[in-house]
């Protein structure tokens, strides 16, 4: 773990980037490579940007209609979801949702810490937004 240069010399005193050693993700989950990371708070914060890197988790857009109890569609792709509604006319938000619960994930990639003692219980679980990219369309299109 130690973020000394690689190319220092043997007789020289090893200086690192960074004073201390730098922990940024820790492998815990089963599953495939990319998708098995939980980053800390470092590490989220040190991650590319989503147009600098390919996905490290498995997403879905989700598509929820205005005053409607359920989702109406599920695409793999924002330009899919986004094709779908200009398509239906329809108005409401497309979703970006990372596959597995909400809650679990924003935990696990340290994009949520749970502070109070109501979080993580049944109903503040099943409440939870996923917190990522979403886009508000009227009649099909973006809202500008």
């Amino acid at each position: 773990m130690w973020n000394a240069l690689a190319n220092t010399a043997a007789e020289t005193v090893l200086e690192g980037v960074h004073p201390e050693p730098v922990l940024l993700a820790v492998r815990h989950r089963p599953g495939t490579f990319s998708e098995s990371f939980s980053f800390t708070p470092e590490g989220q914060q040190r991650r590319p940007t989503s147009d600098q890197r390919s996905p490290l988790r498995s997403t879905v857009w989700i598509f929820h209609g205005d005053n409607a109890r359920y989702a109406s569609g599920v695409f793999d792709t924002l330009d899919a979801g986004l094709a779908w509604a200009a398509e239906r006319h329809v108005t409401g938000i497309l979703a970006e949702y990372a596959i597995g619960g909400a809650y679990d994930v924003a935990v696990s990639e340290g994009r949520f810490t749970p502070s109070k003692a109501h979080h993580g219980t049944s109903d503040h679980v099943a409440a939870f937004s996923p917190g990522l990219r979403h886009v508000h369309l009227t009649r099909g299109r973006q809202n500008q």
